[in-house]
C-alpha cells in the first residue's frame, strides 16, 4: 500500500519587490530584528524573505475483517519564499555608485537564497519520499477514527519534515553569512571612494 503514495513536491521563488521609501535607521533596526546585523553597525540595505513550508496529505483505508487499516495516498509539500524584498536606504542617491553598489549586494543575497532552495528542492523530494514510507498504516474500527488516523498521520508528517526544513534554513543562514563579511565589507565600501 505504501509503495503506491503519490508524492508531489512545489515551491516558489516569490516575487522580489525593491523598496526605497524607508531610512538607514529603520532599515538598520529591521536588520537587528531578523538578526542579520550586530550591534553598533548600520545597514544601507537588506535583503528580506519568508520562508513557507506547507503539507497535505489525503489518506485511504482498507477494509479488513473487522477494522479499517488508514494509509497515505498521496502526500503534497510545498517548501518556497514569500514577499522577498530588498531594501535600500531612501537618503542614498540613486543612479550612484554607492546605490549600486548595495543594491548589487542585495541581489547577490537575493541570488543566494535561489540557489540554496534549487540545491534543496530534490532533498525535500527524497526526505518527503523517506517519511512516507516510514509512516505505518494505522489500524481503525471507525470513519470517525480514521479521521483522526489522517490527522495523526499529518502531524508526525509535520513533525519530521520540519527537521529538513531546519536544516535548510540553517544552510541558507550559512551562505548569506559568507557574503556578509568584514572582509567583504571594506572591499565594498572601497569601490566606491
Amino acid at each position: 500500500m505504501i509503495s503506491n503514495v503519490k508524492i508531489e513536491t512545489y515551491s516558489s521563488y516569490g516575487k522580489l519587490n525593491y523598496d526605497l521609501s524607508k531610512s538607514k535607521s529603520y532599515i538598520t533596526a529591521l536588520a537587528k530584528k531578523t538578526g542579520k546585523i550586530d550591534k553598533g553597525l548600520f545597514a544601507s540595505g537588506l535583503s528580506t524573505l519568508k520562508i513557507k513550508s506547507d503539507i497535505n496529505l489525503a489518506t485511504k483505508s482498507k477494509k479488513r475483517k473487522n477494522f479499517y487499516c488508514v494509509y497515505p495516498s498521496s502526500i503534497s509539500v510545498f517548501v518556497g519564499y514569500e514577499k522577498p524584498k530588498i531594501y535600500i536606504a531612501k537618503d542614498i542617491r540613486q543612479n550612484t555608485c554607492k546605490f549600486n553598489m548595495v543594491k548589487r549586494h542585495e541581489q547577490a543575497h537575493q541570488q543566494i537564497n535561489i540557489s540554496t532552495l534549487e540545491y534543496f528542492i530534490p532533498k525535500f523530494s527524497i526526505y518527503a519520499k523517506k517519511i512516507a514510507y516510514e509512516l505505518e498504516p494505522i489500524k481503525v474500527y471507525t470513519e470517525k477514527d480514521a479521521d483522526n488516523a489522517t490527522k495523526y498521520m499529518l502531524d508526525k508528517y509535520n513533525q519530521e519534515f520540519e527537521k529538513m526544513v531546519d536544516i535548510f534554513k540553517n544552510e541558507l543562514k550559512i551562505e548569506n553569512g559568507k557574503l556578509d563579511t568584514n572582509t567583504n565589507y571594506k572591499i565594498e565600501a572601497g569601490i566606491c571612494k
